[in-house]
Protein backbone atom coordinates (compact mmCIF):
# COMPACT_ATOMS: atom_id res chain seq x y z
CA UNK A 1 0.00 0.00 0.00
CA UNK A 2 1.32 3.48 -0.89
CA UNK A 3 2.42 5.76 1.94
CA UNK A 4 0.74 8.81 0.45
CA UNK A 5 -2.53 9.14 -1.36
CA UNK A 6 -2.63 11.89 -3.96
CA UNK A 7 -5.27 14.58 -3.74
CA UNK A 8 -8.29 13.88 -5.90
CA UNK A 9 -8.95 17.17 -7.70
CA UNK A 10 -12.50 16.15 -8.54
CA UNK A 11 -13.25 15.40 -4.91
CA UNK A 12 -12.11 18.88 -3.90
CA UNK A 13 -14.20 20.44 -6.67
CA UNK A 14 -17.27 18.51 -5.50
CA UNK A 15 -16.70 19.74 -1.95
CA UNK A 16 -16.38 23.34 -3.18
CA UNK A 17 -19.58 22.95 -5.19
CA UNK A 18 -21.37 21.51 -2.17
CA UNK A 19 -20.22 24.38 0.06
CA UNK A 20 -21.20 26.99 -2.52
CA UNK A 21 -24.51 25.50 -3.67
CA UNK A 22 -25.90 23.60 -0.69
CA UNK A 23 -24.89 25.57 2.40
CA UNK A 24 -26.47 28.88 3.42
CA UNK A 25 -24.76 31.76 1.57
CA UNK A 26 -23.39 33.36 4.77
CA UNK A 27 -21.75 30.09 5.82
CA UNK A 28 -20.39 29.44 2.32
CA UNK A 29 -18.95 32.97 2.22
CA UNK A 30 -17.32 32.51 5.63
CA UNK A 31 -15.71 29.21 4.59
CA UNK A 32 -14.23 30.64 1.37
CA UNK A 33 -13.17 33.82 3.19
CA UNK A 34 -11.31 31.70 5.76
CA UNK A 35 -9.69 29.74 2.94
CA UNK A 36 -8.36 33.05 1.57
CA UNK A 37 -7.07 34.02 4.99
CA UNK A 38 -5.27 30.67 5.27
CA UNK A 39 -3.62 31.35 1.92
CA UNK A 40 -2.49 34.74 3.24
CA UNK A 41 -0.93 32.98 6.26
CA UNK A 42 0.87 30.59 3.91
CA UNK A 43 2.59 33.53 2.18
CA UNK A 44 3.15 35.55 5.37
CA UNK A 45 6.96 35.41 5.29
CA UNK A 46 7.12 36.70 1.68
CA UNK A 47 4.57 39.41 2.49
CA UNK A 48 6.45 40.44 5.64
CA UNK A 49 9.68 40.56 3.62
CA UNK A 50 8.20 43.36 1.54
CA UNK A 51 6.35 44.86 4.47
CA UNK A 52 4.72 48.26 4.29
CA UNK A 53 6.51 49.19 1.07
CA UNK A 54 4.16 49.30 -1.89
CA UNK A 55 6.77 51.20 -3.93
CA UNK A 56 9.26 48.32 -3.55
CA UNK A 57 6.55 45.87 -4.61
CA UNK A 58 5.76 48.01 -7.67
CA UNK A 59 9.45 48.10 -8.56
CA UNK A 60 9.73 44.31 -8.15
CA UNK A 61 6.71 43.76 -10.42
CA UNK A 62 7.10 46.53 -13.01
CA UNK A 63 10.86 46.96 -13.36
CA UNK A 64 12.50 43.78 -12.07
CA UNK A 65 9.66 41.58 -13.42
CA UNK A 66 9.94 39.28 -10.39
CA UNK A 67 6.31 38.19 -10.26
CA UNK A 68 5.31 35.06 -12.15
CA UNK A 69 1.63 36.09 -11.86
CA UNK A 70 1.48 39.89 -12.08
CA UNK A 71 2.29 41.84 -15.24
CA UNK A 72 1.76 45.38 -13.87
CA UNK A 73 1.06 47.05 -10.56
CA UNK A 74 0.34 50.76 -10.77
CA UNK A 75 -1.64 53.56 -9.22
CA UNK A 76 -5.05 54.23 -10.74
CA UNK A 77 -6.61 57.65 -11.00
CA UNK A 78 -5.01 58.61 -7.67
CA UNK A 79 -2.83 57.06 -4.97
CA UNK A 80 -5.89 55.56 -3.25
CA UNK A 81 -6.36 53.10 -6.10
CA UNK A 82 -3.93 50.44 -7.27
CA UNK A 83 -4.50 48.48 -10.46
CA UNK A 84 -3.06 44.97 -10.54
CA UNK A 85 -2.90 43.53 -14.05
CA UNK A 86 -2.21 39.82 -14.09
CA UNK A 87 -0.23 37.99 -16.72
CA UNK A 88 -2.19 36.07 -19.34
CA UNK A 89 -2.62 32.55 -18.03
CA UNK A 90 -3.73 29.10 -19.12
CA UNK A 91 -5.00 28.24 -15.65
CA UNK A 92 -5.63 29.81 -12.26
CA UNK A 93 -2.53 30.22 -10.07
CA UNK A 94 -4.40 28.77 -7.11
CA UNK A 95 -3.22 25.18 -6.51
CA UNK A 96 -6.67 24.07 -5.33
CA UNK A 97 -8.50 25.52 -8.32
CA UNK A 98 -9.21 23.44 -11.39
CA UNK A 99 -9.56 24.26 -15.08
CA UNK A 100 -13.10 22.98 -14.81
CA UNK A 101 -13.75 24.92 -11.62
CA UNK A 102 -17.31 26.05 -11.31
CA UNK A 103 -16.96 27.67 -7.91
CA UNK A 104 -16.94 31.44 -8.30
CA UNK A 105 -16.37 31.73 -4.54
CA UNK A 106 -12.66 30.95 -4.97
CA UNK A 107 -12.36 34.34 -6.71
CA UNK A 108 -15.15 36.30 -5.06
CA UNK A 109 -14.24 35.44 -1.46
CA UNK A 110 -11.03 33.42 -1.23
CA UNK A 111 -8.77 35.40 -3.58
CA UNK A 112 -10.41 38.67 -2.58
CA UNK A 113 -9.68 38.02 1.10
CA UNK A 114 -6.12 36.92 0.36
CA UNK A 115 -5.43 40.11 -1.58
CA UNK A 116 -7.17 42.36 0.96
CA UNK A 117 -5.01 40.95 3.75
CA UNK A 118 -1.86 41.15 1.64
CA UNK A 119 -2.37 44.69 0.31
CA UNK A 120 -3.36 45.91 3.77
CA UNK A 121 0.17 44.94 4.86
CA UNK A 122 1.80 46.48 1.77
CA UNK A 123 -0.07 49.78 2.09
CA UNK A 124 -0.39 49.93 5.87
CA UNK A 125 -4.10 50.68 5.46
CA UNK A 126 -7.37 48.84 5.13
CA UNK A 127 -8.17 48.02 1.50
CA UNK A 128 -11.09 46.74 -0.54
CA UNK A 129 -10.30 44.49 -3.50
CA UNK A 130 -12.47 44.27 -6.60
CA UNK A 131 -11.83 41.30 -8.88
CA UNK A 132 -11.90 42.83 -12.37
CA UNK A 133 -10.95 39.73 -14.36
CA UNK A 134 -10.09 36.15 -13.50
CA UNK A 135 -9.42 32.89 -15.26
CA UNK A 136 -12.04 31.06 -13.17
CA UNK A 137 -14.64 33.68 -14.10
CA UNK A 138 -13.90 33.35 -17.82
CA UNK A 139 -11.09 35.86 -18.37
CA UNK A 140 -7.58 35.48 -19.74
CA UNK A 141 -5.79 36.80 -16.67
CA UNK A 142 -6.39 37.52 -13.00
CA UNK A 143 -6.55 41.26 -12.35
CA UNK A 144 -7.87 43.39 -9.51
CA UNK A 145 -8.46 46.93 -8.40
CA UNK A 146 -7.29 47.70 -4.87
CA UNK A 147 -9.06 50.63 -3.19
CA UNK A 148 -7.07 52.03 -0.25
CA UNK A 149 -9.09 53.39 2.66
CA UNK A 150 -8.51 56.98 3.76
CA UNK A 151 -8.93 55.93 7.40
Amino acid sequence: MADNIEIDEHQIQRIFSYIEEELPKDISRRIFTQLGYECFIRFQSWINGIGQNIEKLMEDVNIKRLSPHWEKLEYGKDENEIILTGRKVDRCACPIASENQKSKSLCNYCCKTFQEEMFSIFTGKKVDVIITESKLLGGNRCSTKIIISND
